[in-house]
């Protein structure tokens, strides 16, 4: 099996669900668990990450350092070893996106899936 082809599918994956958690949390990273928002359903939401959680300003560095990462890790470690290490990664990051969806359909917030890849030259 040709490692080189699976991890550029893995990266676009991960790198997928980071831009898509990039865009929702944008509408609950300014709550804390102390200071929840109001949503339109009437609940509350708020930031779970406490890297992030009522720091918006945090939001484009830390999603910036993630996907460097990402772009990162088949550099890093070298397949095969990189790839059930960025398959882990991918997956968390989709059922992370996934939950947040879930959460945001409750309470009358977007849903997003974004698709997203790096390249360069």
């Amino acid at each position: 099996m040709s490692w080189d082809a699976v991890t550029p599918v893995l990266a676009f994956l991960a790198l997928s669900a980071l831009a898509t958690d990039r865009l929702q949390t944008q509408h609950w990273i300014e709550g804390t668990a102390s200071n929840p928002l109001a949503t339109p359903a009437g609940g509350f939401v708020y930031e779970a990450n406490p890297v992030l959680a009522g720091r918006p300003w945090m939001l484009d560095p830390y999603f910036d350092f993630l996907e460097g990462v990402t772009e990162a890790m088949p550099r890093m470690l070298s397949p095969p070893w990189s790839v059930p290490v960025q398959a882990l990664w991918a997956a968390a990051a989709i059922a992370n996106v996934a939950r947040n969806n879930d959460l945001a359909r409750e309470q009358g917030l977007p849903r997003y899936w974004m698709l997203a890849y790096r390249c360069r030259f």
